[in-house]
């Protein structure tokens, strides 16, 4: 009778073991990601981050956050690691970042280099994900970034390290927070009015505009212009703000339109979003 009752008891056990596997399984957000809160890099075959895309995004918020223990863990997850082992960096970038992080939302990183329909940065609408079993109810964003579209920038290197990867990423963070972006001329949103105070800590050029131009160089050939304003002293002490651009050559520029961007009847400039 003991014999059948231990043997009742390693089978109950091995039930209860196999029931959170199979939960565990279960629980993952359609791409080979676990499904937790946080930041995660896409596992999945199609949209996966490849090590150098990861090792560059993680160099890119490090540099932004000045958190020198940032990094992807081998399951794709964003991990800060100590949250006091800070060199420079912007503590508004740090802040924001810890906010979605313990957001409760979970945002999946997703490689979509050569898309048509993302410009460097997008975030989906998002889905509630619930699994009943084991009492999981989540939000899911999915953070859409092509790295392709910022090999084609030209601007001054203190440009560029005010429009990369990770400013890119923390936007699309602050999309899942709730911000929003702007259609007026010559505004810059909520998002980028936060990633602005980011670029001002760091000393970078502040983006002026968050609607970008699209310049006809000629019929054929096209080009888009996004301004900035870098802050300067000049050789009596006073501060002055010179204007600096940053060019973009889309797939269309040579003829082709693309669905992604929607240019106003302007035959000569329009007004479109970057991400």
């Amino acid at each position: 009778m003991k014999d059948l009752i231990r043997t009742s008891k390693r089978w109950v056990g091995m039930v209860i073991v196999l029931g959170l596997l199979v939960c565990h399984v279960a629980a993952e957000s359609g791409n080979g990601t676990v499904a937790q809160p946080g930041a995660w890099c896409s596992q999945g075959q199609v949209y996966g981050l490849s090590s150098a895309q990861k090792e560059m995004l993680q160099t890119r918020l490090q540099r932004i956050t000045g958190w020198t223990q940032l990094s992807f863990a081998e399951n794709g997850k964003l991990e800060i690691g100590d949250l006091t082992a800070i060199e420079g960096g912007s503590l508004r970038a740090r802040l924001s970042l810890l906010q979605a992080l313990r957001s409760g939302k979970q945002f999946v990183i997703e490689d979509h280099s050569l898309s048509g329909a993302v410009n460097f940065g997008q975030l989906d609408e998002g889905t509630n994900y619930t699994d009943e079993r084991i009492a999981l109810h989540l939000e899911i964003y999915r953070v859409r970034l092509d790295f392709a579209d910022f090999e084609k920038i030209s601007a001054t290197p203190e440009v560029k390290d005010s429009f990369d990867e990770g400013f890119t990423f923390l936007h699309e963070l602050l999309h899942g927070l709730g911000l929003k972006d702007t259609h007026i001329p010559n505004e810059i949103g909520e998002c980028e009015t936060i990633i602005n105070e980011m670029r001002a800590e760091l000393g970078l050029p502040l983006r002026a505009q968050y609607l970008a131009d699209l310049l006809h160089i000629t019929p054929l050939i096209k080009t888009i212009r996004l301004r900035f304003r870098e802050q300067s002293i000049d050789g009596r002490g006073l501060t002055r703000w010179k204007t600096r651009h940053l060019f973009f050559t889309p797939d269309f520029a040579f003829g082709q339109e693309s669905q992604a961007f929607s240019p106003n009847a302007n035959p000569t400039s329009s007004c479109l979003s970057l991400y």
